[in-house]
């Protein structure tokens, strides 16, 4: 096999290589010679910096970090290690960059990201539901059942969803939390035991319908999909 040039190489940071989304971004770029792939991460355990394709990883207690401290910390491993291209995997350090886009891009590039509001209107489920309602996008019936907690006082939104019904948390993905209610009284219960609820503050209440669901990843830019 014929060496890749080195003066070709494309340097890669994903700041946040311990996220499970990092190990499936560097197994895709992985497939390209041309790419020098370098990880960010929190601790030894994450798994991504075990890959054949992770040519170097930076590690930095972060966690408890402010976002200011964590851009000059990404900041200074793109420029210590002269990348080419900040490459958020998981959704909020896509977010994270993207805020901090225009301090970032001093160092090194930025792919083409969503703007805040547009992350936080797909991340936060009934933010999206309110805005396919507003675009006139056929949408679930669905209510902001629980809030802070506590269920809803609109007893006539809750009578609104036909039942059996799905409990969902406004923000996650993945399906995580999600619970199928058969009654309203499945409902109460759960609300009055606050453990069932892992911890979020809302949940959205979507009628159930039976089937599949197709998912299309793509690769917008100004509403024109550059890939998919």
């Amino acid at each position: 096999m014929k060496a890749v040039d080195k003066k070709k190489q494309i340097s890669v940071l994903i700041p946040d290589g311990w996220s499970y989304e990092a190990l499936k971004v560097i197994r895709c770029l992985g497939q390209v010679p041309e790419f020098t792939i370098h990880l960010l991460i929190n601790s030894r355990r994450a798994l991504a910096r075990h890959s054949r394709y992770c040519d170097k990883y930076h590690i930095h207690n972060i966690n408890n970090m402010d976002e200011a401290s964590i851009v000059e910390i990404i900041k200074n491993i793109a420029e210590q290690n002269n990348t080419d291209l900040v490459l958020p995997a998981s959704p909020s350090y896509s977010e994270l960059v993207s805020r901090n886009r225009a301090s970032i891009s001093e160092t090194a590039a930025v792919p083409v990201l969503p703007t805040e509001d547009a992350f936080r209107i797909a991340l936060d489920k009934w933010l999206f539901y309110k805005f396919c309602q507003e675009k006139g996008f056929p949408v679930i019936p669905s209510i902001l059942a629980i809030d802070s907690r506590e269920i809803s006082t609109d007893k006539d939104s809750l009578d609104s969803i036909e039942y059996p019904a799905l409990l969902k948390p406004v923000l996650g993905m993945g399906g995580r939390g999600i619970i199928k209610i058969n009654n309203p009284a499945d409902l109460y219960r759960i609300v009055e035991n606050k453990e069932m609820l892992n911890g979020d503050d809302k949940y959205l209440l979507q009628s159930y319908t039976p089937g599949r669901d197709f998912c299309l990843g793509v690769c917008c830019k100004d509403g024109k999909i550059i890939a998919s």
